[in-house]
């Protein structure tokens, strides 16, 4: 699916692509019969069940979409009530984290419908579920885009500069993005942390052969270089040493968007503390020659 969507072209971000080929899997493979789906319109959350495989139609000019899956739509529910404790979003994803939630008002509906309601394993999604975590690596999950196009929320009167923020998530998550895509280049498999596992919450991380490597991704910004790099070394020695109770070779990477200020001295840090330290034009120190 990654290959096709790549072939194509579009999204032109590889960053996006990447997150649209996860999606296209999920909608056309990994959504099951039965499961139970939300959609949102502008007031109202719409209930569903999966009632059948993926099928293509002969898209028109009023409805573009061409890939749908059948759905047996059994109620709708005000947006309201959710989005206070919700975060329904457009792309597909899996709401587990919210499930107490939203089972609760779904379920009403099932029953009127004369429908199951969700069992306790089964997803209930806004969308497909996502993938399970990869067998050999029960800490992560399969790796999820970074949002490039992030902005923050107003700021309040004590509160950063809003527009310092959104640069710095941009340039963190383009980062990100970009280290994963390489990464991908040398056929590594990428991973991102599990979300219920609040002290393991690292930026990327994957396995080549036996070491498996974590990294802590850090934008530099116009100021002082050190407190953010001082914070970078010390988050990426925590989750490493995290990772050794599930892996045995274990190697702490930090990746920042540029040469440090005080290079020298931030790679004999590093290196002290057997962390690699490198940025874009660097990526050699990450993955060595091979390819």
């Amino acid at each position: 699916m990654r290959r096709a969507v790549d072939l194509a072209g579009l999204p032109e971000s590889a960053g996006s692509r990447s997150s649209c080929s996860l999606q296209l899997h999920a909608f056309l493979s990994a959504m099951a019969v039965g499961d139970v789906v939300l959609t949102r319109d502008e007031h109202h959350v719409h209930v569903g069940v999966v009632t059948g495989p993926a099928v293509n139609v002969r898209p028109t000019g009023a409805d573009p979409y061409w890939r749908r899956r059948p759905v047996d739509w059994v109620g709708v529910l005000p947006r309201a009530e959710f989005d206070a404790e919700t975060a329904l979003r457009s792309t597909v994803m899996r709401v587990s984290k919210h499930r107490a939630v939203l089972a609760a008002a779904v379920a009403p509906l099932l029953e009127r419908a004369g429908l199951p309601g969700p069992p306790a394993a089964a997803p209930l999604a806004d969308g497909p579920p996502a993938e399970e975590p990869p067998t050999d690596a029960p800490h992560a999950v399969p790796y999820r885009t970074a949002d490039e196009a992030v902005t923050p929320a107003r700021a309040e009167p004590s509160a950063a500069d809003p527009a310092a923020v959104a640069r710095a998530n941009q340039v963190h998550a383009a980062l990100q993005n970009a280290l994963r895509d390489e990464a991908e280049r040398h056929v590594l498999t990428v991973w991102s942390p599990r979300p219920d596992r609040p002290d393991l919450q690292y930026d990327l991380a994957w396995r080549d052969a036996g070491l498996v490597s974590v990294c802590e991704v850090k934008s530099l910004g116009g100021g002082s270089h050190a407190e953010r790099m001082r914070a970078a070394v010390g988050q990426v020695l925590d989750y490493a040493q995290r990772l050794r109770a599930y892996e045995a070779q274990v190697r702490p990477v930090v990746w920042v968007e540029r040469k440090p200020r005080e290079a020298d001295h931030w790679k004999r840090v590093c290196a002290g503390a057997g962390v690699v330290l490198a940025w874009p034009g660097k990526e050699h120190r990450v993955f060595g020659a091979r390819r």
